[in-house]
């Protein structure tokens, strides 16, 4: 069911999750250059962080760099891409305030 949930909002939310994803991409990345399953792992990720407040912001970060993993993702990016959205949706629960 909560994965059914994310499908059908990440599509009703693309564009805003682009947005900010993007906004977040080191200067000379474009959203162009991601491959699809980063992107798609990004876009969840974003996903639950902005609308999903009862999942601990380090459960969605532990949990969205072992899928990058598993599917060969660069970890390292997608892990430090929703680290800076978890500290603009999650400022009190990431020690920003």
């Amino acid at each position: 069911e909560h994965f059914t949930t994310l499908i059908a909002t990440v599509k009703d939310k693309e564009v805003e999750l682009d947005g900010l994803i993007e906004t977040r991409l080191k200067k000379g990345w474009s959203m162009g250059r991601l491959a699809s399953h980063e992107l798609i792992l990004l876009r969840l990720g974003c996903l639950e962080l902005m609308d999903l407040p009862h999942i601990p912001a380090k459960a969605v970060l532990s949990e969205y760099s072992a899928m990058a993993d598993e599917f060969v993702a660069d970890t390292s990016f997608i892990n430090a891409v929703l680290d800076n959205l978890a500290r603009q949706f999650r400022k009190v629960e990431m020690g920003e305030i």
